[in-house]
């Protein structure tokens, strides 16, 4: 039995690009097999009448390339056992193809000889597009296996594999990790094949918008250095407070800090949201700006504790929300279309429920309204169950609602039964965040005004009562309400 193999190279995309020793073993070849019939020359093969078979079908069979390359790699090996087979990859058979090294190690086990014949590389290529030699301070690496690569940003880049605009962005965000959003990248499609090449400078945070992204696609990423011979500082806009964080919770840190963990800076999280909406309802900007800071601090240092139980860092944290946001608004990143902010919320829904593996019939479409305060919660599984049908009409209903929960309690607090007042007095708050929602008032929102506007008139009376040289206590409730219905009549 013959067992051999030759693997050949199809060069970067052209037949001037293909040695003769390639050519001449693909025109004599017992049984020639392609990994791919997507490849410029083979369109000469088809007109040469050259007899081939070709695995595109196998990229559908598995979940992961690695997967598809072992199959297609066992179909290889098993091939050779019947004839002599030469199996043909794109571009140079050692640079930048995975499946080449399986089948190498497969043939070992299986007593099976493997005769390389290489062709030119993209890479060959790539060096007249960029115009540079670019091999002393440069990498290949592929864009598939680069969420396990550590980049050198002093080192340059060519990043391969780049098969469409999903991939690129996956990539983009990778890099982002180590590089500044407007750190200039090259994207190349088909280098060195005429009416084909696309090449495209622009930078790192629009790497995903390129439209003509394609399986020939690479992206050169150069070294990250400034004017001169000296290396530019890398840096995040967050460093400065991480590194504080980090001295915080470090060896000589802050006792308090280090004392810290998720579940202790709970009450803080949620008194620095609080703060932030007092002030944006202020509507006091340099407050605004300084309790977005404290807002911030905190979840830096829940992602510093993460960082330290080896969970997530902050960058994660960053890239993840980043990655979820191109992700949700196909109609900004990709190729979608939306009429108006309704069609956007919808499709948001939907692509949520896509992202969770939405479908199950067991599922309820409350089971994802997150915990937090009650009116807040209660227009969130209010508008859950409006989606569906489950609502009043109009506002006449919701307040007809209202009207009858209002009874209802009345009679409760007859009874002088606590926990049916505090039932009832629970249906009536639920009913009133429903009529809210009616007339687009959020009740969180409305509470909140009110109770600033209790705040502000009771400071107002505790003024009048000092003026006279008197304390609260020393006043009578009918003395008292003068002076608050004299600040209702200032406030208008």
């Amino acid at each position: 039995m013959p067992k051999n193999i030759t693997v050949v190279g199809l060069g970067p995309g052209t037949l001037e690009q293909l040695s003769l020793g390639v050519w001449d073993k693909i025109k004599n070849a017992d049984k020639l097999l392609l990994q791919s019939a997507r490849h410029p020359v083979v369109n000469i093969f088809d007109q040469k009448q050259i007899i081939y078979n070709t695995y595109d079908d196998y990229y559908m069979m598995g979940s992961s390339f690695m997967q598809v390359y072992n199959l297609i790699a066992d179909s290889v090996i098993n091939e050779s056992f019947k004839c002599s087979v030469t199996f043909a990859v794109p571009g140079h058979p050692l640079v930048a193809e995975p499946v080449v090294d399986i089948i190498k190690q497969k043939a070992r086990e299986n007593d099976v000889t493997v005769e390389i014949i290489p062709s030119m590389s993209f890479i060959n290529n790539l060096y007249t597009v960029l115009d540079a030699d670019i091999v002393n301070n440069c990498k290949v690496v592929d864009g598939m296996q680069l969420s396990a690569f550590k980049p050198d940003p002093e080192t340059g880049y060519i990043v391969y594999h780049i098969f469409d605009r999903y991939i690129a962005t996956e990539v983009k965000l990778e890099l982002m990790d180590y590089y500044p959003t407007d750190h200039p990248v090259t994207a190349i499609r088909a280098a060195g094949i005429p009416d084909d090449e696309a090449v495209e400078e622009l930078p790192l945070t629009k790497l995903g918008s390129i439209k003509w992204i394609d399986h020939f696609t690479s992206i050169y990423v150069p070294p990250l250095v400034s004017d001169g011979n000296s290396k530019q500082q890398i840096c995040y806009p967050l460093d400065p407070i991480v590194n504080v964080m980090t001295d915080l919770r470090g060896e000589k840190g802050c006792p308090w800090d280090l004392e810290q963990d998720h579940e202790s800076l709970t009450p803080y999280l949620l008194e620095e949201s609080y703060e932030v909406l007092d002030a944006l309802h202020q509507g006091d900007m340099y407050k605004f700006c300084e309790e977005l800071g404290d807002l911030l601090l905190q979840i830096v240092f829940h992602a510093q504790i993460a960082r330290e139980n080896k969970d997530f860092n902050i960058n994660q944290v960053i890239k993840s929300i980043t990655k979820k946001m191109i992700y949700r608004h196909p109609h900004v990143f990709g190729d979608d279309f939306v009429e108006n902010s309704s069609q956007v919320l919808e499709n948001w829904d939907k692509i949520k429920q896509e992202e969770k593996g939405g479908g199950e019939c067991d599922k309820s479409i409350l089971d994802d309204v997150p915990m937090g305060p009650a009116l807040f919660r209660a227009l969130k599984v209010q508008k859950k169950a409006g989606k569906v049908g489950f609502d009043w009409p109009d506002a006449n209903g919701a307040l007809s609602k209202v009207e009858e929960e209002q009874q209802e309690l009345i009679k409760a607090c007859e009874n002088a039964d606590k926990d049916y007042i505090q039932e009832e007095m629970g249906d009536l708050l639920f009913s009133i965040v429903n009529l809210s929602r009616f007339f687009d008032i959020d009740a969180e929102v409305a509470l909140t005004y009110t109770v600033n506007k209790f705040i502000k008139r009771f400071k107002y009376m505790e003024d009048e009562v000092a003026k006279q040289g008197k304390k609260l206590k020393q006043c009578g409730l009918e003395e008292l309400d003068k002076f608050w219905e004299k600040a209702k009549s200032e406030e208008n």
